[in-house]
């Protein structure tokens, strides 16, 4: 039946039956089918651009979120806090893969370097659920019977003093292999209550730019220097499959919570882009149904043609039998 099939329809447009319909048919199916084409190549490569196994390893996939300061905030710490239900709140997101505290010292932190380096300086500490950390390290354990610190330091720090303090100052460069090597004297303080401690940095974090100490030395320093009330926390770390979803960015800007916006930079030229490709599938697939539309008129006009020729010659077999038997 098939060869028959292409038979009679090669006769039909050779005797220039519908030509103009076939030549839109198959116009439009051509144009269709690129369309649809496309519409499925950018979506691949959009998605091997932001979702490929390599990029998912190095995009930053933690975000850590903090209430926008505003004037009218200014001086009024406990406004800058997550309260409990905001907390819940974040946690209930379908964007939210894992969610943690980062907690603060409750007591004055300051550092100084031995020998002639001459370094001394406040600063804080902070710690994470160790899941969150982008830095492993067997060194990265405390217990009180330890008075060595681990302390992980976010690497845009080191650049910072690498590249403009040191070059300002005319101070000598240092590589991380120094840092490592070069043990600090941390003394905690609060009020009369005061501690020393050695202070050993262990890695260097491009995902939290805080001075990270573990969670263990965090809940017994606070404990003993702090003003033992549990704070809530002013800064938060999620876990997220896709930072540039544009319902998380939108979550953000309704909720005036601010995050590193490197990170989620992406967002509206994903938008754009899905907005794009759909819009190009879109009428590929109109094109494409109205094209088949077309040839199944086609595959009726065969038919019928098919039909009437065949009626006419059985019509004059019938005449010539009836004749001869006469």
């Amino acid at each position: 039946m098939m060869p028959s099939f292409y038979q009679l329809l090669k006769k039909i447009i050779q005797t220039g039956i519908g030509r103009s319909r076939l030549i839109m048919a198959t116009g439009g199916l051509g144009i269709a089918m690129i369309l649809l084409l496309i519409a499925i190549q950018a979506h691949s490569d959009f998605d091997q651009l932001l979702y490929s196994q390599q990029n998912a390893n190095e995009s930053a996939d933690f975000l850590v979120i903090n209430k926008k300061i505003t004037n009218a905030m200014m001086g009024q710490r406990g406004q800058s806090m997550f309260t409990a239900a905001e907390i819940a709140d974040i946690k209930q997101q379908s964007f939210v893969e894992a969610f943690g505290f980062i907690t603060s010292n409750q007591y004055k932190v300051t550092a100084a370097a031995p020998g002639d380096l001459h370094f001394y300086t406040d600063m804080f500490f902070e710690s994470v659920p160790d899941t969150f950390i982008d830095v492993k390290n067997e060194e990265w354990k405390w217990t009180p019977a330890d008075n060595t610190i681990p302390i992980i330091l976010p690497n845009d720090f080191l650049n910072l003093y690498n590249f403009g303090f040191a070059l300002s100052q005319d101070l000598p460069q240092i590589s991380q292999e120094t840092v490592k090597a070069i043990p600090m004297k941390i003394t905690i303080s609060q009020g009369l209550l005061t501690q020393e401690f050695t202070g050993r940095i262990v890695g260097f974090s491009d995902r939290i730019s805080s001075f990270l100490v573990p969670g263990s030395f965090m809940e017994w320093a606070n404990a003993k220097f702090g003003n033992g009330v549990v704070a809530s926390p002013s800064r938060v770390i999620i876990k997220t499959k896709d930072p540039s979803n544009p319902a998380l960015v939108k979550y953000l800007d309704d909720k005036g919570y601010n995050t590193n916006q490197d990170k989620i930079k992406y967002s509206k030229t994903k938008l754009i882009v899905q907005t794009i490709v759909s819009v190009i599938g879109f009428f590929g697939l109109i094109l494409l149904l109205f094209a088949l539309l077309v040839f199944s008129m086609f595959v009726q006009l065969v038919i019928a043609s098919c039909k009437k020729k065949y009626n006419y010659w059985l019509h004059w077999v019938l005449l010539l039998v009836s004749y001869n038997d006469t």
